[in-house]
Protein backbone atom coordinates (compact mmCIF):
# COMPACT_ATOMS: atom_id res chain seq x y z
CA UNK A 1 0.00 0.00 0.00
CA UNK A 2 1.39 3.74 -1.12
CA UNK A 3 1.42 6.12 2.11
CA UNK A 4 -0.82 8.32 0.25
CA UNK A 5 -3.40 5.77 0.13
CA UNK A 6 -3.13 4.96 3.63
CA UNK A 7 -3.44 8.61 4.23
CA UNK A 8 -6.94 8.94 2.47
CA UNK A 9 -8.35 5.86 3.73
CA UNK A 10 -7.26 6.86 7.37
CA UNK A 11 -8.94 10.53 6.30
CA UNK A 12 -11.81 8.86 5.46
CA UNK A 13 -12.52 6.55 8.52
CA UNK A 14 -11.78 9.07 11.02
CA UNK A 15 -14.00 11.60 9.17
CA UNK A 16 -17.04 8.69 9.01
CA UNK A 17 -15.76 8.62 12.85
CA UNK A 18 -16.40 12.31 13.25
CA UNK A 19 -19.52 12.42 11.65
CA UNK A 20 -21.24 9.42 13.81
CA UNK A 21 -20.06 11.87 16.74
CA UNK A 22 -21.01 15.06 15.83
CA UNK A 23 -24.87 13.41 14.45
CA UNK A 24 -25.39 11.72 17.71
CA UNK A 25 -27.38 14.57 19.13
CA UNK A 26 -29.24 14.74 16.27
CA UNK A 27 -30.45 11.22 16.86
CA UNK A 28 -31.27 12.65 20.47
CA UNK A 29 -33.27 15.28 19.13
CA UNK A 30 -35.12 12.33 17.15
CA UNK A 31 -36.01 10.27 19.77
CA UNK A 32 -35.80 11.84 23.29
CA UNK A 33 -37.28 9.44 24.70
CA UNK A 34 -33.08 7.43 25.08
CA UNK A 35 -31.21 10.44 26.38
CA UNK A 36 -32.64 9.48 29.80
CA UNK A 37 -32.36 5.32 29.11
CA UNK A 38 -28.71 5.81 27.81
CA UNK A 39 -27.34 8.29 30.12
CA UNK A 40 -29.16 8.92 33.20
CA UNK A 41 -26.75 11.99 34.36
CA UNK A 42 -24.97 14.20 32.51
CA UNK A 43 -26.49 13.69 29.32
CA UNK A 44 -25.97 17.04 27.68
CA UNK A 45 -22.56 16.90 29.38
CA UNK A 46 -21.73 13.67 27.43
CA UNK A 47 -23.76 15.00 24.09
CA UNK A 48 -21.12 18.28 24.39
CA UNK A 49 -18.16 16.31 24.63
CA UNK A 50 -19.10 13.92 21.48
CA UNK A 51 -19.75 17.23 19.39
CA UNK A 52 -16.47 18.43 20.49
CA UNK A 53 -14.62 15.53 19.51
CA UNK A 54 -16.17 14.70 16.25
CA UNK A 55 -15.81 18.63 15.11
CA UNK A 56 -12.08 17.47 16.31
CA UNK A 57 -11.58 14.34 14.38
CA UNK A 58 -14.03 16.18 10.73
CA UNK A 59 -10.73 19.02 11.25
CA UNK A 60 -7.62 16.15 11.71
CA UNK A 61 -9.38 14.20 8.69
CA UNK A 62 -9.38 17.63 6.32
CA UNK A 63 -5.90 18.17 7.50
CA UNK A 64 -4.47 14.85 6.27
CA UNK A 65 -6.12 15.18 3.36
CA UNK A 66 -4.11 18.38 2.82
CA UNK A 67 -1.21 16.37 3.91
CA UNK A 68 -0.85 18.42 6.82
CA UNK A 69 1.83 17.40 9.72
CA UNK A 70 -0.51 18.79 12.55
CA UNK A 71 -3.52 16.53 11.58
CA UNK A 72 -1.44 13.39 11.55
CA UNK A 73 -0.48 14.13 15.12
CA UNK A 74 -3.86 15.08 16.07
CA UNK A 75 -5.50 12.21 14.37
CA UNK A 76 -2.95 9.96 16.44
CA UNK A 77 -3.44 11.89 19.78
CA UNK A 78 -6.98 11.37 19.51
CA UNK A 79 -6.97 7.80 18.51
CA UNK A 80 -4.36 6.86 21.47
CA UNK A 81 -7.27 8.73 23.74
CA UNK A 82 -10.07 6.52 22.09
CA UNK A 83 -8.60 3.81 23.37
CA UNK A 84 -7.52 4.74 26.79
CA UNK A 85 -11.43 6.45 27.42
CA UNK A 86 -13.46 3.90 25.00
CA UNK A 87 -13.36 0.94 27.65
CA UNK A 88 -14.95 2.75 29.92
CA UNK A 89 -17.98 3.76 27.16
CA UNK A 90 -19.43 0.32 27.02
CA UNK A 91 -21.38 -0.18 24.52
CA UNK A 92 -20.65 2.74 22.53
CA UNK A 93 -16.61 2.19 23.03
CA UNK A 94 -16.71 -0.95 21.53
CA UNK A 95 -17.38 1.12 18.30
CA UNK A 96 -15.25 4.06 18.81
CA UNK A 97 -12.31 1.55 19.10
CA UNK A 98 -13.19 -0.46 16.08
CA UNK A 99 -13.02 2.74 14.19
CA UNK A 100 -9.99 3.98 15.69
CA UNK A 101 -7.76 0.90 15.51
CA UNK A 102 -7.55 1.20 11.72
CA UNK A 103 -7.13 4.65 11.50
CA UNK A 104 -4.01 4.50 13.85
CA UNK A 105 -2.41 1.55 12.16
CA UNK A 106 -2.65 3.31 8.84
CA UNK A 107 -1.23 6.58 10.28
CA UNK A 108 1.34 4.89 11.47
CA UNK A 109 2.25 3.20 8.22
CA UNK A 110 1.92 6.38 6.27
CA UNK A 111 4.58 8.27 8.71
CA UNK A 112 6.54 5.84 8.90
CA UNK A 113 6.44 3.90 5.93
CA UNK A 114 8.46 0.50 5.19
CA UNK A 115 11.07 1.81 7.41
CA UNK A 116 13.14 -0.38 9.34
CA UNK A 117 14.33 -0.63 12.50
CA UNK A 118 18.30 0.38 12.96
CA UNK A 119 20.28 -1.80 15.53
Amino acid sequence: MRQRSAFQISAAILGIHGLVEVGGPIAFLAAPSLVGLLFPENTWFFVSIGVIWGATRLAAAAGILKMKKWAVALGITLEIATFVVAASLVPFGIIDMALAAPVLALLFYAWFGSEKLSA
